[in-house]
């Protein structure tokens, strides 16, 4: 049995001997023992993915898109050569038609960060529960406090900075006519990722622009005259 832990005067007694004298210690240990799984697995499951390479946090710098409705921007904030891999996008995986049937249909402005795969199976979602995009991703899910359980496990995973998975990447716009791509994404359906590359040599204060493929709703673009 471990020893008593001792505050002054006050003796307590130690986990192990109140398990032995609780007549419902079974079932105590049991609610413990689902308690802790299921915090571990939420804990993995829902975790946010995405990292900025550590060579590059500072070569980067958000500030308003020159595209129309384009809200944030990314730009280079020095000159970076053509190859030069990014990081890979935020988020949390998540099964897509599991989106759709829920958090979808509570935060749809989710969706316009919604990266979704191109077999159409999982997403990644860096959005937080009201759908909006912080600097950090927390990760979570509709689980019962997901939300609450990655934000604490986020600050043990990820450390320093805002405790979560940069979010910067999916800054990233799509160029309008007259702009180029100068951004590639790279996709990689057995780890789950989208890796950001370029395509060719940026200078400093250029926006990073990128296709965003065949699926994307473009129809916010649209300008309100």
């Amino acid at each position: 049995i471990l020893p008593p832990i001792s505050l002054g005067q006050l003796q307590l007694p130690s986990v192990s001997e109140y398990l032995l004298n609780d007549p419902n210690a079974p079932l105590t240990l049991q609610i413990l023992s689902v308690a802790a799984t299921y915090t571990t697995l939420v804990a993995v499951l829902d975790r946010p993915r995405g990292t900025i390479l550590s060579n590059y946090p500072h070569y980067l710098t958000k500030s308003p898109s020159q595209i129309p409705n384009g809200g944030l921007g990314l730009y280079a904030s020095h000159p970076m050569p053509s190859g030069t891999i990014l990081g890979t996008y935020p988020g949390v995986v998540r099964r897509y038609d599991d989106y759709l049937s829920g958090k979808y249909g509570k935060a749809p402005q989710s969706a316009e960060y919604l990266w979704r795969f191109s077999d159409n199976i999982f997403a990644l979602d860096p959005t937080n529960n009201l759908g909006l995009l912080e600097d950090y991703c927390y990760g979570g899910s509709d689980y019962p406090l997901s939300n609450v359980i990655c934000r604490l496990s986020s600050g043990v995973l990820y450390g320093g900075g805002g405790g979560g998975a940069n979010t910067m990447l999916a800054r990233i716009n799509e160029p309008v006519p007259g702009l180029d791509c100068n951004v590639t994404p790279v996709e990689d359906l057995t780890k789950r990722t989208i890796t950001f590359r370029l395509i060719r040599d940026v200078y400093e204060g250029e926006e990073l622009l990128m296709d965003y493929g065949t699926t994307y709703d473009r129809s916010r673009y649209q300008s309100d005259d």
